[in-house]
């Protein structure tokens, strides 16, 4: 769930995996672990170079042997708590490459009722590589919740490899897919409600500001 910076800050495929290993190995130290820290950094690296959605699922599906071409309609049923990198990287990657928008994404990674806030965070790190940003709103909420070394080191990253939206000027067939989605807003927003409501049968409640609020 923390390796998406490194999808973010590394220039080729061969650094992103090697770098990928090493962070994960802190706590992962397992060749499931590892796997999935690799599919979930190279999934931001294509993304933010551009790739389409199929390209990202065609590069990790075959290095990594996952199963992309589910759907969350025939997964969620079943689908139960998994602690296991490979019960729950698959699906949170997934859960992007259904989603319309950023904030669509994290609440059908959500939805599947799995390891949530893990999976939350990786197809969000995906999704906010792809559609170039966060919407505004929740970047906002989340930032007056961050204590201020956390701020710090995110405006530290930000500037140094900056943000989605820059990384993405220019890359790839993914620009023009992006602009022609009507759903999408240029910072990963979705422009009208029902396309997240609808999302994974997870209504939404409120905005972003009540979000936390108790």
């Amino acid at each position: 769930m923390r390796v998406s910076a490194v999808g973010m800050g590394f220039d080729s495929e061969e650094a992103v995996l090697r770098e990928a290993a090493a962070t994960a190995a802190v706590t992962h130290d397992h060749p499931e672990g590892v796997k999935g820290a690799q599919a979930t950094a190279l999934s931001v690296f294509l993304a933010r170079r551009g790739a389409s959605k199929e390209e990202i699922r065609g590069a990790v599906e075959a290095r990594f042997g996952y199963d992309l071409g589910r759907r969350l309609d025939d997964i969620r049923p079943d689908y139960r708590f998994h602690v296991s990198c490979m019960e729950s990287v698959p699906e949170s990657i997934i859960a992007f490459l259904e989603s319309a928008c950023y904030e669509d994404a994290v609440r059908k990674a959500v939805s599947l009722g799995g390891d949530a806030d893990t999976m939350g965070c990786i197809a969000g790190g995906i999704a906010e590589a792809y559609y170039g940003g966060v919407p505004k709103d929740i970047e906002d909420n989340v930032r007056r919740r961050l204590p201020q070394e956390f701020l710090e080191l995110l405006d530290e990253m930000y500037a140094k490899f900056g943000n989605c939206e820059t990384l993405r000027e220019g890359g790839g067939d993914n620009g023009g897919e992006v602009a022609e989605n009507a759903g999408v807003k240029k910072d990963g927003g979705c422009d009208k409600v029902g396309d997240v409501d609808d999302a994974g049968g997870v209504e939404k409640k409120g905005s972003a500001e009540d979000v936390g609020a108790n």
